[in-house]
């Protein structure tokens, strides 16, 4: 299985949106206090179908 290129990390209450450089380092490109929107925009990135978690 391929490893992602995008990827999100909870940090301090918010959520970081990282795009991988493929040699173990990682460039930041968005954050958001709101997982949902981070994880929306995570798998859209990735080319995955999105669907939201149920509450």
């Amino acid at each position: 299985m391929n490893t992602p290129k995008y990827y999100y990390r909870r940090h301090m209450g918010s959520y970081k949106l990282y795009e991988d450089n493929g040699n173990g380092t990682a460039t930041k490109i968005n954050q958001h206090w709101d997982e949902e929107t981070i994880r929306k925009q995570c798998y859209e990135l990735n080319g995955w179908k999105y669907k939201p978690k149920n509450k």
